[in-house]
């Protein structure tokens, strides 16, 4: 079973630690207690890059192929970790684990940036600028934390 991050947009969270472990595998993480450089290094020991090919660059961007995720990451309060399944051809499957997280979540829960065993992905070009600033709706981490 991999394991994939969804980091999302909000208020700050009440949550004391930098990670909370709900279960098995499923974790609730505080970003605004961690810097970006501290989040890659928590990430990529959660979450190994696939293979030697994955570079910094795949978690900090290069401002070219992937967006500097600095104001990315900035615009985020919280996030989950959360194990996912992979097919047969090893593709990831985050757009599922999204969907049933959302069948739970009193409000859709839409995704700043998502994390992988191939790096950081940018999701705020797919969000409504309205989506993309700090809101009380998207703070749904009360549901997933409780230490």
């Amino acid at each position: 079973m991999n394991k994939v991050f969804l980091g999302f947009g909000g208020i700050e969270i009440q949550q004391t630690g930098k990670r909370h472990v709900i279960a098995d595998s499923f974790e609730c993480w505080n970003l605004k207690k961690m810097s970006l450089t501290e989040f890659v290094s928590e990430i990529k020991s959660a979450i190994p890059p696939r293979n030697g090919n994955i570079k910094d660059s795949f978690y900090f961007g290069d401002g070219s192929f992937v967006p500097r995720m600095e104001p990315i990451y900035k615009r985020c309060s919280w996030g989950l970790l959360l194990p996912f399944p992979t097919d047969k051809h090893g593709d990831n499957s985050e757009e599922e684990v999204l969907f049933i997280l959302n069948l739970f979540s009193p409000e859709f829960l839409n995704p700043h940036f998502s994390a992988s065993d191939m790096g950081v992905r940018d999701h705020t070009p797919n969000l409504p600028e309205y989506w993309r600033e700090p809101s009380h709706t998207q703070n749904q981490s009360s549901h997933f934390q409780n230490g």
